[in-house]
């Protein structure tokens, strides 16, 4: 008997290297790695379980999305920005968005249009109920919307912006706001829904965002959780 075909196509195999990646992202993010920490390459081996090729890719990668400072024959470590620079990165962020917004709004085919809506519909609802983190959560929302954009070189930039991006989020604990969060939300999808990327764009660069943007540097600033 002729063996029967998968009724699914077999998942990809990952990379060592992204597999480290993500799991040295997600120690950057949750603070079991600090800011400005040194990274040892015989620790992080040992803690790992994996060969030192794995890992020096991954830190490599990390260094690309600027989450890690490597000085040659001098110190590797985790970013430490300065507010100056974590103003710079959100304001980036904003205007690559922005792009990503424009185009994708007017480049959606309707079943995409749904599928936005209810993406949107789920991060509104988890941010709401805080069942998980709110960087996470938002970082989901911006990576559909960048995906729908269809752009490879808005892809790249996201990607670079991004993860600075959410790791600033992270850590800005009772500076984020889920009202404005799920306003901003709200305020994409009907622009989107309108098919007017004029709009769309001026979600993520226009006044409330901005204000709202300055809010979030201002508690930053409270919580000193980045040097000046």
């Amino acid at each position: 008997m002729p063996i029967p075909t998968p009724e699914t196509t077999p998942a990809p195999r990952r990379l060592l290297r992204d597999v480290v990646f993500d799991k040295l992202l997600a120690a950057i993010g949750d603070g079991t790695l600090e800011l400005g920490e040194r990274l040892n390459d015989d620790e992080l081996v040992s803690w790992l379980g994996v060969s030192r090729t794995p890992v020096r890719e991954a830190i490599a990668k990390l260094s690309d999305f600027g989450l890690v400072d490597i000085e040659a024959n001098r110190y590797t470590r985790v970013v430490q920005p300065t507010m100056t620079e974590v103003d710079d990165t959100l304001n980036a962020a904003l205007g690559v968005w922005s792009l990503a917004a424009r185009r994708a709004a007017v480049t959606m085919d309707d079943a995409q249009r749904k599928e936005f809506r209810a993406l949107a519909k789920s991060v509104t609802s988890a941010l709401k109920a805080k069942k998980s983190d709110h960087a996470f959560e938002f970082k989901r929302l911006i990576d559909g919307l960048v995906q729908y954009a269809a752009s490879p070189s808005l892809t790249r930039m996201e990607e670079t912006v991004g993860a600075r991006t959410a790791l600033i989020l992270r850590l800005s604990g009772p500076a984020f706001s889920v009202a404005n969060a799920v306003a901003f939300t709200d305020s994409l999808v009907a622009a989107i829904d309108e098919k007017d990327g004029e709009a769309a764009a001026t979600v993520l660069v226009g006044a409330e965002t901005q204000d709202y943007a300055t809010q979030l540097l201002d508690g930053l600033r409270e919580q000193g959780t980045f040097p000046a």
